[in-house]
């Protein structure tokens, strides 16, 4: 066997064998390493065909036999155009007119005047009016009336009537000079005059002569801390730059 037995594709292979000596089998992708097991045949990929689509082929393809002029319209109503007429809706029923004269006269003897009729041989009975009441009597007007009998003139003389005067009116006599505003609102005389002091605090600094602590809550709470000298790390240094030496060339791709 090929690579002993070990390799998948060599135990796929058919065993031939004969009475003389076995012909040399082939190995593919052994990955054995002996000497005597050296490939023959190369193995590689092979693209299988593609496989065809299940979609229709969208491709119209006119039809070969023509439409035929019968269609169902044209089957059901192929009779004469005077004959659809007539058979396609019967004739319209119109009512007629409910309302007709009677052909004899109307009778005089009427529900009323059957149940209400005339008294002939009676008299009828005259309204009875109420008196008219007249205001103004028939004969001459009397000069004295009830006002003039109750009401007499007086022989007292009217008296005038009290106008009360307008309640602004000039006065005969001139206005006084000195007012209420006028006292009290005087011109002061400025020599003798002395203005009051105000009682607005003057708005001065003065410095405090006691020299202030230096000894603050901040200096005491948060005291200076001095780092330790930086030691020295040669191996963490990183190299300076240094500019090139080789000077550049004047013929650049934009001039060229």
């Amino acid at each position: 066997e090929c690579c002993g037995g070990s390799s998948p594709a060599a135990a796929a292979l058919p065993r031939q064998r004969s009475q003389g000596n076995m012909p040399q089998q082939n190995c593919y992708n052994c990955s054995c390493g002996r000497p005597d097991c050296a490939p023959v045949k190369k193995v590689r990929y092979v693209q299988p065909a593609r496989r065809q689509p299940c979609k229709p082929v969208s491709c119209y393809k006119p039809p070969e036999v023509e439409f035929q002029g019968d269609s169902v319209y044209k089957t059901s109503f192929n009779a004469d155009p005077a004959t659809i007429v007539c058979n396609a809706r019967p004739l319209p029923i119109p009512p007629r007119n409910n309302l007709a004269m009677a052909p004899g006269c109307l009778e005089q003897n009427t529900v009323t005047s059957l149940s209400y009729p005339g008294y002939n041989n009676v008299e009828r009975q005259k309204p009875i009016l109420p008196t008219g009441n007249q205001m103004i009597a028939p004969g001459p007007i009397q000069e004295v009336t009830t006002t003039r009998h109750d009401y007499v003139a007086k022989t007292t003389p009217k008296r005038s009537k009290i106008i009360p005067e307008g309640h602004i009116r000039s006065a005969s006599a001139p206005f006084e000079k000195q007012t209420v505003n006028k006292l009290s609102y005087g011109s002061p005389d400025m020599v003798h005059f002395t203005p009051a002091k105000s009682c607005k605090p003057i708005r001065h600094y003065t410095r405090s002569e006691v020299p202030m602590d230096s000894e603050t809550t901040a200096k005491l709470s948060y005291p200076p801390v001095c780092p330790a000298p930086k030691e020295d790390h040669p191996w963490a240094k990183r190299a300076g730059y240094q500019p090139p030496c080789i000077p550049m060339e004047h013929d650049t791709t934009y001039k060229k």
